[in-house]
Formats: structure tokens, sequence, C-alpha cells
């Protein structure tokens, strides 16, 4: 069996890659990078339309491959990923689903931690609208990162986990943290020997939902 991730960063590739390691060895993982998407998501030199556009071509690319499902690792297209799951013949996973079906059901009063502005709109409108179905009244509260990706970017691991735990330590009264990007997920084992609270990584949860979907359909 074959999953396609299809990226639009390069630092998204690792963590995806060890959770399918950790948790779902057996499966044969292919990746797609087209790191332009994430460059004019955030820069908005590109419209939204034509960004769909983008992200439907490299899903029916990606079921070319005789995949038998594709999962997206970027956090910022969240609409336009819904748009191409409809039209495919196969499971088309966004990154955020499964792990905010977690986090919702771990308490009502959630905060989330982003590196990549871009993606916070679209993630807290995503939050919200699984919540009326899982969680009704739950809310979150969304804190940047200031840098971390920078870091990340430069090849400071250790200084992005470090100022990511760090900003999760600053935050109190909360049921559960959601770590935002895919990128993020190598800040989580820090984040958790500094907070008592959940903490909730999109590739860990993906892995757990695609691994169940599929083994179900067989």
């Amino acid at each position: 069996m074959r999953v396609a991730l299809i990226h639009a960063t390069k630092v998204a590739i690792e963590p995806i890659r060890q959770a399918f390691a950790q948790n779902w060895p057996a499966v044969e993982v292919t990746n797609i990078l087209d790191d332009s998407l994430s460059l004019d998501r955030a820069s908005q030199k590109d419209s939204t339309a034509n960004l769909a556009v983008r992200i439907k071509a490299l899903a029916h690319y990606a079921q070319q491959t005789n995949c038998s499902a594709i999962m997206f690792t970027c956090t910022a297209f969240g609409e336009m990923i819904d748009d191409t799951a409809r039209s495919s013949s196969i499971p088309v996973l966004k990154p955020n689903q499964a792990m905010f079906e977690e986090a919702l059901n771990a308490g009502k009063n959630i905060c989330m931690l982003y590196t990549f502005a871009a993606a916070k709109d679209s993630m807290e409108k995503e939050f919200y609208e699984m919540a009326t179905e899982i969680n009704p009244g739950a809310s979150i509260r969304s804190y940047f990162v200031d840098g971390a990706l920078e870091l990340l970017h430069n090849g400071d691991e250790e200084g992005h986990n470090q100022r990511v735990a760090d900003k999760a330590e600053e935050l109190t009264g909360f049921d559960g943290l959601i770590l935002a990007q895919f990128s993020m997920a190598r800040a989580a084992p820090l984040a958790r020997e500094q907070i008592s609270i959940p903490v909730f990584t999109s590739p860990e949860a993906a892995v757990k939902k695609i691994r169940t979907l599929l083994q179900h359909e067989e």
C-alpha cells in the first residue's frame, strides 16, 4: 500500500517520515514537493483561485502514482484541499483534520502555537467548523512563535525546538496545546517535558487516522 505525501515546504518532510516510521512502517510513503506554494501563499503573489488549481493538479499527479491515499502536509490550504478531496476517487486528508479531532476530544479550551503566519486564519476557521460537530463551545487561542521557522530554515533545529517549547511554557489555563505546522512536530518532545497538558501534532495524528481509514477499507 502506498500513501502519497504532498508538501509545500521541505521542513515538513522529516516529521511525517518519522511519524510513519514509528506508527506504520509497513506502508510505502512517497513525497511530492512544491515549495513555491508556501512562498506564494506567504507573499500573496498568487491568487487563491490559482493556488487551488495547483493544489488540485498535484493531487491529480499523485493519483497517477497508484497511491491508495493522499495526505497534504501544509496547513495553509485547508479549503483548497477540501475542494480537491470532493473530486478525488481516493481519500485525501488535510494536515490538521486528525489533530483537531484529538484536541477537541481533550477539552474545550485549546491553545495553538504557529510559526507560519499565513496558516493561522484558515486553521482557526477549520477548528471552529469541526468544533460544531465534535465539541460545541470549544475555543482556540493562537500564539505566534516569532523567528522559530527562520531558525529551522537556517538549520538550527535545536533553537527552533527550544523557542517553541519556551512559548508553550508561557501558556496557562488550557486543556491542550496544538503545534500547528508539520515542521513543529520535532519540538513536541521538548514541549511535553516543559508543560503538563497534552501536546498534539499533525504528523502523529494524521498517520494514525490514515492507517485506520485505509485498513478499514481493505
